[in-house]
């Protein structure tokens, strides 16, 4: 949950131009008590309010904040849509309304609600990042980008705007601005323990012959997997090259020549220099034309290759290996894995046998698969670069 995004509104309340004090005071402590982390406070309180006026707005807004929290996101848009039938001319209802939209992934109406809050309030830049983020989604890159840079006129340090600039300018193929801005990912409230710090200096792309250097993980396995392809580069350089990363990665990481391996939660020797893994393209310069492509930089250990061939020699020529399922714990993991069964519909064709080669048990994908349809409806936690309801 970003505190960025809970700026609870505060407001005085009327009811046909007429102060209702109690009414008043209940709403503004539920505010304080769910700025605090006391949802159950604040829900109380936020009953009363509609027990004694039922068309609340600010009530009602208030209310969906709590049922989002909650994960009870159809409610949440329920109450803001009642929310906006009272009171339509508060922009944050909208920017509410399309906050939990695109919780459900329904982008296209996210969008709209957000356009509807910056028809309001076109200073809003948490609207402006979000409608980017909306149109990310939508596969619409470029109008995307207007929506970030707009928003970082308004508001320079919004972490949000710069993650969503920086993915998008990648994706366009802008890779000298995009890596820029990707260096802005340290900045996210949920990247703050991602970040390593050590005594040694970052690399800043100079002369590194007869240097220590020492790249570690950031991220995820698949992400080490893709940038380690620098390592061997810098060895050329004349580096001795230390890669610490996560540890079922170390013994293919091994096989890479002239490169150390190790494993998170080793002892690190000194070294001079450090550099997280995805920050290396934006030190190479690299753009389209010279992304490193000296293929394969990974080879397995010789030993597995010739256990693995005597355990799957048989007459089949094409052997295919399936991965269906990556790291649960990723904010985004109902979008990119899917379930044993899915491959299952279809049976291999004639002479291809496919194997598995999933990272996790075959028993706990078959329980994800379970929980799946909830999942999807209720996400409990957010995407990253998804905002929270204000």
């Amino acid at each position: 949950m970003h505190p960025w995004l809970y700026r609870l509104l505060g407001k005085r309340l009327t009811d046909g131009g007429r102060q209702t004090d109690d009414a008043e005071r209940w709403l503004r402590e539920g505010h304080r008590q769910l700025q605090i982390g006391e949802p159950d406070k604040a829900a109380r309180l936020c009953r009363k309010v509609l027990a004694v006026q039922p068309d609340n707005a600010f009530a009602h807004n208030l209310h969906a904040v709590l049922a989002h929290q909650a994960g009870n996101t159809m409610e949440a848009v329920t109450r803001l849509e009642q929310a906006i039938r009272l009171n339509a001319g508060v922009p944050d209802f909208h920017f509410n309304l399309g906050v939990a939209l695109q919780a459900l992934e329904r982008h296209a109406d996210a969008a709209a609600a957000y356009r509807r809050a910056l028809a309001l309030a076109p200073q809003h830049a948490g609207a402006l990042t979000n409608l980017g983020r909306a149109l990310q989604k939508q596969a619409q890159p470029q109008e995307a980008v207007a929506c970030f840079e707009r928003a970082l006129t308004l508001k320079p340090d919004l972490p949000e705007a710069h993650w969503g600039l920086a993915t998008q300018r990648l994706l366009l193929g802008d890779f000298t601005r995009g890596w820029e801005e990707y260096e802005h990912r340290w900045t996210l409230p949920e990247n703050q323990g991602l970040r390593r710090e050590f005594a040694a200096p970052r690399w800043d792309g100079g002369d590194i012959a007869g240097r220590t250097l020492l790249l570690h993980a950031e991220q995820g396995i698949g992400d080490t997997l893709q940038f380690v392809r620098y390592a061997p580069l810098l060895a050329r350089r004349g580096a001795h090259v230390i890669v610490l990363c996560q540890p079922p990665l170390k013994r293919l990481l091994m096989e890479m020549d002239d490169v150390s391996v190790i494993a998170d939660g080793e002892p690190l020797p000194e070294f001079d220099l450090q550099l997280p893994l995805m920050s290396l393209p934006r030190r190479f310069g690299t753009a389209l034309a010279t992304i490193p492509a000296d293929v394969p930089y990974l080879r397995a250990d010789p030993v597995d290759v010739r256990t693995w061939s005597k355990k799957l020699d048989d007459k089949d020529p094409l052997k295919i290996g399936l991965v269906w399922a990556g790291n649960r714990r990723h904010l985004n993991d109902h979008n990119r894995s899917c379930t044993l069964e899915a491959h299952c519909r279809r049976r291999a064709p004639a002479r291809v046998r496919p194997a598995s080669a999933a990272h996790e048990p075959a028993a706990a994908v078959r329980h994800r698969a379970r929980d799946d349809s909830r999942r999807r409806a209720l996400p409990a936690r957010r995407p990253r670069g998804r905002a929270h309801l204000e």
